[in-house]
């Protein structure tokens, strides 16, 4: 009758203790486990402890968000099976800690990925299954504001707390959350994930970049008499390259992008850098030949052999214009590409801030040639005759890079 009650406000969700008084007590001072029985039951005590009203929005976002949320409590399961059901959380597959002590890790391990819900436990099983969920391959995140909930946050990658949860708690964290919105754990997944694509994008538009320079420099540096481009142009070319990418941390990201967690994979930037910075040196390349056989000659009067010195040094610094500016056109509209998988402009749209900086970096470097700068580091004024060579070459850029992106995304499946 007892144990029936108790199993009835425990289904609804309540923490119970018993009540009860001992006719015949021992003295004052006396009291000892001795007198822990023939105890008379007078009552309960229940207590209720909704959940947020935030926690149902919030797992359903964490879900939608390829986010497993798993419930490690000291409460018994009946309770915690109430309030998981209030939250829309399974509770289908249930663990104690009773289950957990007679299970080897291999054992644990592999169940802990099928369940949902882990009750009963002490602050050590609780610790023992975040550090397995770990070693399965898994990046964990813990969230409690209680003594026991002290080393599991230990044990995790990223331990999160309250505000008003106990010293120890606070002190295990590794965030804080200030706000009384679960919700903000969404937002930080988001922002999360944000992070890592813009990142991301940065490392592998610039490592393909440095590496089709690297490549259009060795093949200028066998054929041609003269360098491609000086130190100074280089350095100015790069200054102006890495101004424009500092708006990369505010650009936008792609929804489908962000719906799933990804890992940080160092192979699959060399794999990036080797599809896609020969695609742009192949209109390095273009250019070297358009400046060498056609524009240089017909602005100096020949070929670069049979003039005069005055005259090959206007050859070599109009040469040295042409890639200047062809390759910042190149290497910030790679930018463009490279952000997303998605046709770019059209259908996935960059940031304000990178807009505006890149084109104004394409517009400022391909200004330098034409402005008294420009003549003292060795450049000379284009003819109008380049730029309709130049549309042409960024339009057939274009075309092959977006044909390689959708080569790279069929082969290894995603392009970030």
């Amino acid at each position: 009758m007892v144990l029936a009650k108790v199993n009835d406000l425990n289904n609804n969700g309540m923490r119970v203790l018993g009540i009860s008084q001992k006719t015949n007590p021992s003295p004052f001072g006396a009291f000892s486990v001795a007198d822990e029985n023939n105890m008379v039951l007078i009552g309960y005590l229940a207590f209720l402890d909704p959940p947020k009203e935030t926690t149902a929005a919030a797992v359903k976002a964490l879900q939608e968000y390829g986010v497993a949320v798993k419930i490690l409590t000291g409460d018994n399961e009946k309770v915690t099976k109430y309030i998981c059901k209030q939250v829309g959380l399974s509770v289908d597959r249930i663990l104690t800690g009773d289950q957990l002590d007679d299970m080897t890790d291999t054992e644990l391990a592999k169940a802990a990925e099928n369940t949902t819900i882990f009750a009963k436990l002490s602050p050590l099983q609780k610790a023992r299954v975040v550090t397995l969920l770990r070693e399965n391959g898994h990046s964990v995140g813990y969230m409690g504001d209680g003594i026991n909930d002290a080393a599991a946050m230990k044990a995790s990658d990223v331990g999160t707390s309250v505000d008003t949860a106990v010293d120890i708690a606070k002190e295990s964290a590794n965030v804080i959350l200030l706000e009384k919105d679960l919700m903000v754990l969404e937002q930080g997944i988001i922002e999360g994930r944000k992070t890592y694509a813009n990142m991301i994008k940065y490392i592998k538009m610039t490592a393909s970049s440095n590496f089709g320079n690297m490549f259009s420099v060795l093949a200028a540096s066998a054929f041609l008499p003269f360098l491609p481009m000086a130190s100074i142009h280089l350095i100015l070319l790069n200054l102006i390259y890495d101004i424009s990418c500092t708006a990369i941390p505010w650009d936008n990201v792609d929804a489908e992008f962000l719906k799933e967690p990804r890992k940080w994979d160092a192979s699959s930037v060399s794999k990036f850098m080797l599809w896609i910075g020969p695609t742009s040196s192949v209109f390095d390349i273009v250019t070297y030949l358009v400046m060498y056989f056609v524009i240089c000659p017909a602005v100096c009067g020949g070929s670069f052999h049979s003039l005069d010195p005055a005259s090959q040094t206007m050859f070599i610094a109009l040469f040295q214009a042409g890639w200047f500016v062809e390759s910042m056109w190149s290497q910030t509209l790679v930018i463009h590409m490279i952000r997303t998988p998605k046709l770019p402009f059209l259908r996935s749209r960059a940031s304000v801030p990178v807009v505006l900086l890149t084109f104004t970096g394409i517009a400022v470097l391909t200004a330098i040639p034409f402005l008294p700068f420009g003549a003292h580091i060795g450049l000379a004024a284009l003819p109008p005759v380049y730029f309709t060579w130049l549309a042409g070459i960024i339009i057939a850029y274009v075309t092959l890079a977006t044909i390689m992106k959708k080569l790279y995304i069929r082969k290894y499946g995603e392009l970030l």
